[in-house]
C-alpha cells in the first residue's frame, strides 16, 4: 500500500495477544483488502476473499482493476510472524476480563476507551468481541493500548482472517 492514505491510517505492526506477545502482525505494502458493505466485494483476482464477511484481498498492483462501491472500504492487509501468512483485519477485538466480571458490566469503560460490544459469549461471560465506536478498522486496532489497560482485562486480541490451513 505504498503512499496510499489508507494504509497510514493502520498500525505498521500489531502484537498477536496478550497471551501470546512474541507473535506479531506487520502490515505489508504488497496487498490491500477491500470491505463491502452494501454489495457483494469485487473478488476477480483476489488472492483470498472471504464471502461470509465481505472482504477480498488483492495484490497492490492491481488496485486499479479491482472495482469498488462508495460504500467499499480499504484496509490494510498484515502478515503473521507465524509463518508469514497474509491475514486481513475485521475491526473485531477479542477481550476477555477476569472471571467473575461480565463484560456487559464494562461497557461504560469500553465506553470510554472507545469501544462498543458486538457479541458476548454465551459460555464465558467475561470475554466478546468489540468494535470502535466509530465503527472504523484503523480506530479498533489504533485503540488496542486501550483496551489492555482497562482494570481487570486479560486478554486482547484483534480478529485477524487468513487461509484455512488444512491439518491432516
Amino acid at each position: 500500500m505504498a503512499g496510499h492514505p489508507a494504509a497510514s491510517a493502520f498500525p505498521a505492526s500489531l502484537v498477536a495477544s496478550r497471551e501470546h506477545p512474541a507473535l506479531r502482525y506487520r502490515r505489508v505494502k504488497s496487498h490491500f483488502a477491500v470491505h463491502g458493505s452494501d454489495r457483494p466485494v469485487d473478488s476477480t483476482d483476489a488472492v483470498m476473499h472471504f464471502p461470509a464477511e465481505n472482504i477480498a484481498v488483492h495484490a497492490s498492483n492491481r488496485r486499479e482493476r479491482v472495482a469498488m462501491a462508495p460504500s467499499d472500504s480499504e484496509c490494510a492487509v498484515y502478515q503473521s510472524s507465524a509463518g508469514g501468512a497474509l491475514c486481513v483485519p475485521t475491526g473485531r477485538v477479542y477481550v476477555r476480563f477476569a472471571k467473575g466480571t461480565r463484560l456487559e458490566d464494562n461497557a461504560a469503560a469500553l465506553n470510554d476507551a472507545g469501544y462498543r460490544v458486538v457479541r458476548t459469549l454465551s459460555y464465558a461471560p467475561n470475554a466478546g468481541w468489540v468494535i470502535a465506536t466509530s465503527g472504523d478498522i484503523a480506530a479498533s486496532l489504533n485503540g488496542i493500548g486501550r483496551l489492555d489497560a482497562l482494570p481487570g482485562i486479560e486478554e486482547v486480541a484483534p480478529q485477524m482472517l487468513g487461509k484455512a490451513a488444512r491439518k491432516d
